[in-house]
C-alpha cells in the first residue's frame, strides 16, 4: 500500500472508532483506534523511508500519536511524538507536537494518581508535605 492509501484507511477506521466512542462502545472503539494507529504509523514510516519529507512525516506521526492516545497506547504515542520532533518539523507543527506531548503526560499523570499516592506514602511525602497530595 502507498502512504496515501495507508493514511486514508487509517482515517476511515478512526472515523468509525469515534462514532463507536460516541455511542459508548468503548472497547470496540479502542480496538479500532489501535488498528488506525498501526496503519498511520506505517504510513509515516513509509513516508520517512521514501524520503517524502516534511511536513508530511511529522503530520503523519502526530496523527499516529493522537490515535495511539485514543487507543490508550501512551508509550507508543510518546514514541511517535518524539520521532516526529527528532526530524525537522515546521515550527507550528513542532509546537502542536509539544502540546500533544503535554496532554499525554497529563493523561498519564491522571492514570497514575493512586500509584503516585502509594509511592508518596512509601517515601513519607504525605507526612512531610501533605499539601502535595491533595
Amino acid at each position: 500500500m502507498t502512504v496515501q492509501e495507508l493514511h486514508n484507511k487509517a482515517i476511515e477506521i478512526a472515523d468509525s472508532a469515534f462514532i463507536l466512542k460516541f455511542r459508548n462502545s468503548l472497547e470496540t472503539a479502542i480496538q479500532q483506534f489501535e488498528e488506525a494507529y498501526i496503519l498511520e504509523k506505517r504510513a509515516a514510516l513509509l513516508a520517512k523511508e521514501q524520503n517524502i519529507g516534511e511536513p508530511t512525516i511529522s503530520v503523519l506521526l502526530k496523527s499516529a500519536a493522537s490515535l495511539a492516545i485514543n487507543a490508550n497506547l501512551l508509550d507508543e504515542a510518546e514514541k511517535s511524538i518524539c520521532l516526529a520532533l527528532c526530524g525537522e518539523p515546521p515550527h507550528e507543527i513542532a509546537e502542536e507536537l509539544r502540546n500533544l506531548l503535554e496532554d499525554l503526560y497529563f493523561q498519564r499523570h491522571l492514570q497514575l494518581g493512586p500509584q503516585r499516592e502509594n509511592w508518596a506514602n512509601h517515601l513519607g511525602v504525605r507526612v512531610m508535605f501533605p499539601r502535595l497530595l491533595r
